[in-house]
């Protein structure tokens, strides 16, 4: 029997994905994930919208750049149960 998990990720945006990219986030939740036995088995990615972007923008503008909300995604992740 398999247990599933769904894990959502929230990303940084603006000037604070310099300090931490998107791909090295997800690599690095994937590795904890991995160590207690889960696998990957697919990725949600965000649904495009098209008012989430005005968001962004007037966030970007009012924040000079610092802040930026990111779309999340969700992970669903599974292992054996025992």
């Amino acid at each position: 029997m398999k247990k599933n998990i769904v894990v959502n990720v929230n990303l940084k945006g603006g000037w604070l994905w310099l300090f931490s990219s998107p791909r090295k986030v997800l690599e690095s939740i994937l590795e904890e994930y991995n160590n207690q036995g889960y696998r990957l088995v697919f990725v949600l990615p965000p649904k495009p919208n098209p008012l989430f972007v005005i968001v962004q923008l007037f966030c970007m503008f009012i924040t000079l750049g610092f802040f930026i909300p990111m779309p999340s995604y969700m992970l669903i992740l599974e292992r054996d149960a025992n």
